[in-house]
């Protein structure tokens, strides 16, 4: 019996396929929650607590059900409270939606002290949104 030789050849590497372009790189590296964001938040009647605020949706498809917290700041720095965020209906994609809430008046008075020198009402403090979650909407 003959022995079979064989050339001994070192192995070629594997051809990778070519990674799909995802939902994530059409927004950037951004986390998705990113492309919701709260902005122009301003009291409205003035030592009452009543707020309105925009969320606007920078996304490229439109979005429903947005959840979230908006975290209230004394003018130091310290938490105060929050309020809930809960938007059901569509914002379209690169449009926003204005929307209100309401928060106790003495939150108003220690994040926006000279609440009567602007009009419409800003904070002087720090107000954060963060958004939870939400979803996408296709609209054909």
């Amino acid at each position: 019996m003959q022995e079979a030789k064989f050339d001994l050849r070192p192995l070629r590497g594997i051809p990778r396929a070519a990674p799909r372009k995802s939902f994530l790189d059409r927004i950037g590296a951004a986390q998705p929650k990113d492309g919701i964001v709260g902005t122009n938040l301003t009291y409205d009647r003035g030592s009452s607590g009543y707020f309105s605020y925009s969320l606007q949706n920078q996304l490229h498809e439109s979005v429903k059900n947005v959840i979230g917290i908006i975290v209230f700041y004394s003018i130091n720095g310290e938490p105060l409270d929050i309020a809930k965020i809960e938007y059901s209906d569509v914002i379209p994609a690169g449009l926003a939606k204005r929307l209100t809430g309401r928060v106790e008046s003495s939150v108003e008075m220690l994040n926006a002290p000279d609440w009567r020198r602007t009009f419409p009402p800003k904070p002087q403090g720090k107000v954060e949104f963060r958004i939870f979650d939400f979803q996408l909407v296709n609209i054909n």
